[in-house]
């Protein structure tokens, strides 16, 4: 599963563009709320679909800048890779919530076959070549940040928290990372990426409501 999930991920990002494949691949967070009712027998409410519904579209809304008729389906392979992908990642978080692993073993393992499958896949469909020049910096930034914290991060909050509401929170990520953006890289934030960012937080809003109450 971890290693599925990046696999078809990054082979739609070779066929389709990068806001398609990321749109696609946000379904994980309702792949883990229908994989939580049927392995982890969590309830499944009306309101806890509405608000990963509402943090859909607001990804929707921000890839599509608003206008919600400028979007369209390039191409079914990698629709269908992301696809697959995204619903990977989610069968597989709900399933590390399911035997609650300890999170650093877990991801020793996670790493550990990722490497294993991953080598033969290099040699099938590419060629391991490095090169003296190639530069290491954004490689090793994603292995640390990206990769190994970023999971520790993500297994303890499936240790502690409720799948909806992590399923509902996930889509703060690409809106966030858009303000971050904004801050590193000083480019404009508009209009339709403060909507979107509300949308996101209102679904997020409807699930606390629930959880409240």
């Amino acid at each position: 599963m971890p290693f599925a999930d990046y696999f078809f991920y990054f082979m739609s990002l070779d066929t389709i563009s990068t806001s398609e494949a990321v749109l696609l691949f946000y379904i994980y967070p309702s792949v883990m709320m229908l994989s939580a009712y049927f392995i982890l027998m969590e309830n499944l409410s009306f309101q806890k679909i509405l608000s990963i519904f509402i943090g859909f579209f607001g990804i929707y809304f921000i890839i599509t800048k608003g206008n919600l008729l400028n979007f369209s389906l390039t191409n079914i392979y990698g629709d269908l890779f992301a696809l697959i992908g995204g619903s990977a990642f989610g069968i597989y978080s709900v399933l590390i919530k399911k035997r609650n692993y300890d999170y650093l073993i877990a991801l020793f393992f996670v790493f550990l076959f990722g490497l294993i499958y991953s080598l033969p896949i290099v040699f099938i469909f590419s060629s391991f070549a490095i090169s003296i020049q190639y530069n290491f910096i954004p490689i090793i930034f994603l292995g640390i940040f990206s990769f190994c914290l970023a999971h520790i991060a993500w297994f303890v909050a499936l240790k502690n928290g409720e799948t909806h509401l992590l399923a509902s929170a996930v889509y703060l990520i690409p809106a966030l990372s858009i303000v971050a953006i904004h801050i590193i890289l000083k480019e404009t934030i508009s209009g339709y990426l403060l909507v979107g960012l509300l949308i996101i937080l209102l679904g997020i809003f409807i699930q606390k409501t629930k959880l409240v109450s």
